[in-house]
Formats: C-alpha cells, structure tokens, sequence
C-alpha cells in the first residue's frame, strides 16, 4: 500500500510537469514568440526607430550638402555631422537588435530553456536532491529575468522621456529647416558661378551670401540640437538597457547563493510523510 502511495506521487509529478512542458512550449509557439505578445514594446521601438533612420538620412544629407559648398566654410560642421552619424547607427543596430529579440528570446526561453528546467524540477523532486532542485529554481528565476528584461528597459526609457518630455519630433523639424536652407545655399552658390561666367551678374567672389550664411546658421543649429538628441537616445537606447542588464546580472548573482529549495524539499517531505 506504502509503494502504491509513493508511485502514484511520483506518477503525479511526472503528469505535471509533463502538462507544465506542454503548457509552455505552446505558450512559446502561439504568444511568447509571436510579435503580437509585444505589441506595445514595439510600437514603442518602431515609432523611435523611424525617428532615427530619418534623422540619420536628414544627417547625412546636409552634411553632403554643406560640403558642396565652395570654401572651407561650412567643412567643421559637415565633419561633425558625419562624426554624430556613426552614433546614430549604433542606436539604429541597438533598436533592431531589441526588437527582433523579444520574439527570439520568447521562443528560445518557453520552447527550450523552460522545459528542460521543468524537467530538471520534477527530476530533483522524484530524486528528492537539494542540488537538483535548487539549480532549477535558479534557473527559472534567471529566465524570467531575460524575458522582461527588454520590456523593462523599453519601459524605463519611455518614462525618462516622457518625463522630460523628449521627442524626436523637434530634431526632425531642426533637421529639415536645415536642409531645406543649405540646399537654398548651395542652389545660390551655383547661380552665382553660373552668373559670373555668364557675365550676366557680377559680385565680389570672396564674400558669401546671406542665403549661404543662413544655411550654415540652421546646420549649425542643427548640429547643436543634433548632438542634445544623441545625448539623450544614447541614454534611453544604449545606457539603461545596459544598466538592465547589470541590475539583472547582479540579481541573479544574489539569487544563485540563496537557497530556494528548502521549501520544495520540505513540502516534499510532508508528502512522503503523508503517503507512509
């Protein structure tokens, strides 16, 4: 009667944990791992995404732009707007790197790494092994803590820019009234040579216009705006994900030298106890 007792037990951990692997890899296959789980951490990514990649055009485009302007006038600036461009790629690498995470790491964690843990669980119970048992625990703590770790730093960065009430929206107006001036310098640089060899007009060739120098005005402008922007994207994009990320590390650090499995072993012992 004792045996029949304890095989039925063990019998039962074995069915749930085989529901519970089940539950979870069609969690992962129909919701952790499909895009629509994260809905609005995409919207979110997505919306300061195009953001950048249009700064990043806008960028390069008056920087290309002010360097067709004869002189040396306006080259500091278009340099510096180059320079600024390469931070606006490791944002954009970053943005899609989070993106395209969540799905991977939904599915790697619920069809994968859950599984085998549940199974180490129910292994570490039917072997009643502390060590079994507290390395699963571990285990799924330190999941978890990947899973939302993107929907957290997401999270955090929205709030830091809602709260100074950050938005691209601006840069990307700065970004525009100065291209369409420096395109104006440059259409009135070439009117001017055309001019001059025509014999047409004549002006003095070492002074610059007023259209030129309200193009370098607003790309000078820009840049200033450009690099107050870059100062705060590199934070919310680069800077709290990784501070996430050290928080978590650290985490799961503590986690790992607490020992979680007492309660399961002695709750396992009162169901032994119980069954004899």
């Amino acid at each position: 009667m004792k045996d029949i007792k304890k095989y039925a037990i063990q019998l039962i951990v074995i069915i749930l944990c085989l529901v519970c692997i089940i539950g979870v890899i069609h969690y992962g296959l129909n919701t952790a791992g499909t895009p629509r789980r994260y809905e609005n951490t995409i919207a979110s990514i997505d919306e300061e995404l195009s953001g950048v990649l249009k700064l990043s055009a806008l960028t390069t485009g008056i920087s290309a732009t002010i360097t067709a302007i004869p002189g040396d006038t306006g080259t500091p600036i278009a340099e510096h707007l180059m320079t600024l461009t390469t931070w606006l790629l490791v944002i954009t690498v970053v943005l899609f790197f989070e993106k395209y995470s969540l799905t991977l790491l939904g599915k790697l964690i619920f069809i994968i790494v859950l599984p085998i843990i549940i199974g180490t669980f129910g292994a570490g119970l039917l072997k009643h092994s502390k060590k079994i048992l507290l390395k699963s625990v571990n285990g799924l703590l330190i999941a978890a803590l990947i899973f939302f770790a993107i929907p957290i730093s997401v999270g955090l960065s929205n709030e830091i820019k809602e709260t100074y009430e950050f938005s691209l929206d601006n840069t990307l107006a700065e970004a525009e009234n100065a291209k369409a001036k420096t395109d104006d310098a440059t259409n009135d640089y070439s009117d001017d040579d055309k001019n001059f060899i025509e014999g047409a007009i004549s002006k003095v060739t070492d002074a610059v216009s007023s259209t030129v120098m309200g193009g370098l005005d607003a790309a000078e402008n820009f840049l200033n705006t450009l690099v107050e922007s870059l100062a705060v994207l590199v934070v919310t994009s680069c800077i709290i994900p990784i501070l996430v990320l050290i928080i978590f590390v650290w985490i799961i650090k503590k986690l790992i030298e607490v020992d979680l499995s007492k309660p399961l072993l002695i709750c396992h012992d009162h169901i032994d106890k119980s069954a004899k």
